[in-house]
């Protein structure tokens, strides 16, 4: 049978169905030479050889789909062994720096693995902090009763059970009433746990915030964020005559200009107006558990993360990788990538460097000075603060427990909060004191975390930066804070789904020759042949005696092209 299986390279013969031609061919570029030695050698077969080599190559595939089988379980087994398979990480720039790199992304505790890959470089764990509240003590609640055909029970752990039929008259009960709840220039999100009913049926509402304000059918989609009118929070239950309901409500209200500051509050609030629930929805993917416990407003921060977990789709664990959690990591909140959370903060990278961009104080521990402007009080004691105040008009980068961060101008002309001036000093006014003595009493154990003039390093645990994942699966940052965790991630393409994507039938390079542009033999789009010393690919079907027309049925191309669109 008049054709070869060997490959002739600077006078050296190389078997095509030996492993390391085949590794050759893939990775050495072919001379114009080399070419033409390939062409000769594909080209000599006679179409009777063609086809016996075609035979002759069908007779293999089961072989090379068995060596293709052993080398992606030989990838699983490593990749399970070692967490990662590092040896095969050599690529160009686009195979290794996939466009699925997380920067200023969304913090979480829990979520779906972020990329489409088996692997993720943790490139930095980054800090953030917010003022954590919820402002519903279920301490408070009133007692359980019954009311009109309606039992109310309140469960002790902050929910309530509602049961019956509204008989002769509307069922209504007041679960809490919480003087002073809302500060009125700020964005809340009121949570009852409910998804159903309507205004006429039964529903869950704010009575003092009723009406076409903030709060009036909150249980129609679980929740609502809104900007109250009035201070007071009454919390009600309404059940409509006739109407019967068996539900049960979980109350919790959190402060979000508080929690996250006013830019970030303000864009939740503005998805709320454009499709009601979708604020709620921004809010509880971050925080999805049903309740939490009450917290009238804590400064707290990314801390005590001990380690990345990664789960496949059934959620069995395929990683877990220890950090360092001695580690506080503070950061202020922004809006980054598509309008999520982001933090903007600390960052502590896999050779273990801490990269402190964030320093924290105790207002109560710094010497306080009244200004000419009635309530406001003037600390010159932090020498390593930034200066980021844009000439007195800009919102720098600081945040605190108990004021939320306004601009110098914006304070001067009488906005309750924190301001840094030009100077880099530290203003608040509160009217609440006059006094520069009783207000540096009253700041004791209240925190700003604010940016660092000169950011600072420190050493901690060094942790695994290449990591194992699954992109159908999950990924986990184990923490003692609520606070979710920032980072820094990317996600290359999946190795092993490219192994197995790889058109192992190599009867795709072997090409007849044609003397003339009158085809010998029918080819199919993705056949091969050769014309007047070129290679072609054919991209449309040609008939047995059909012309053979270069541009319109078919495309010049080389060897190397095609070994190239293998990989």
């Amino acid at each position: 049978m008049a054709y070869t299986d060997h490959i002739t390279v600077d006078g050296v013969q190389y078997n095509i169905w030996d492993k390391e031609a085949v590794s050759f061919a893939k990775k050495q570029a072919l001379t114009t030479a080399q070419q033409e030695q390939a062409r000769e050698n594909i080209g000599a077969a006679s179409a009777s050889d063609v086809s016996a080599l075609g035979d002759h190559l069908q007779e293999t595939e089961d072989d090379v789909s068995e060596l293709k089988d052993t080398i992606t379980q030989d990838l699983d087994n490593y990749a399970k062994r070692d967490g990662a398979y590092e040896a095969l990480t050599s690529g160009n720039a686009r195979q290794l720096l996939s466009t699925q790199c997380e920067e200023n992304a969304e913090p979480y505790k829990l979520r779906p693995t972020g990329g489409d890959s088996d692997r993720e470089y943790l490139d930095a764990v980054v800090g953030g902090t917010m003022v954590w509240n919820q402002l519903i003590n279920k301490s408070n609640y009133n007692t359980s009763n019954t009311s009109n055909g309606i039992t109310y029970t309140n469960n002790g752990d902050g929910s309530w059970t509602i049961t019956g039929a509204a008989t002769g008259s509307n069922s209504t009960r007041d679960l809490q009433t919480i003087r002073n709840a809302y500060n009125t220039d700020h964005v809340y999100l009121f949570y009852t746990g409910v998804d159903g009913g309507t205004w006429g049926t039964y529903s869950v509402y704010d009575y003092n915030n009723n009406g076409s304000t903030a709060f009036n059918g909150a249980s129609y989609m679980s929740g609502k964020v809104g900007k109250p009118t009035s201070a007071d929070a009454r919390i009600r239950v309404q059940i409509w005559q006739g109407n019967s309901v068996d539900m049960k409500t979980t109350l919790m209200i959190f402060d979000l200009t508080r929690m996250f500051g006013a830019t970030v509050a303000d864009y939740i609030y503005s998805l709320e107006q454009a499709a009601s629930g979708s604020g709620v929805a921004w809010f509880r993917k971050l925080f999805p558990e049903d309740y939490y416990e009450y917290n009238a407003g804590e400064l707290l921060s990314v801390e005590g993360v001990s380690a990345h977990i990664t789960r496949n789709a059934g959620g069995d664990t395929i990683g877990n990788y220890s950090l360092d959690p001695g580690l506080t990591l503070r950061g202020i909140p922004k809006l980054g990538s598509n309008n999520k959370l982001c933090w903007d903060g600390d960052r502590y990278l896999p050779n273990g460097t801490v990269e402190r961009k964030y320093g924290v104080v105790d207002l109560g521990t710094l010497t306080w000075e009244a200004t000419t402007l009635t309530s406001q009080f003037r600390s010159r004691d932090i020498a390593t603060l930034a200066n980021k105040s844009q000439g007195n008009y800009g919102v720098a980068n600081a945040f605190c427990s108990r004021y939320v961060a306004t601009s110098f101008y914006n304070q001067n002309n009488g906005s309750t909060g924190v301001a840094i001036n030009n100077n880099g000093y530290v203003h608040i006014l509160d009217s609440a004191y006059t006094d520069a003595v009783a207000f540096k009493a009253a700041m004791s154990g209240v925190y700003l975390v604010y940016e660092l003039a000169t950011p600072t390093t420190e050493t901690a645990e060094p942790y695994r930066q290449l990591q194992i994942c699954d992109g159908d699966g999950t990924e986990e940052f184990v923490s003692t804070s609520i606070v979710p965790v920032g980072h820094v991630s990317r996600y290359p393409e999946n190795l092993r789904k490219k192994i197995e994507g790889l058109p192992w039938n190599f009867n795709a390079i072997i090409a007849m020759t044609e003397t003339t542009t009158t085809a010998s033999k029918a080819y199919a789009a993705g056949d091969y042949f050769i014309l007047n010393n070129a290679l072609y690919r054919v991209t449309a079907a040609i008939a047995s005696g059909g012309t053979i027309n270069p541009g319109t049925n078919c495309a010049a191309t080389t060897i190397m092209d095609e070994i190239k669109s293998l990989a």
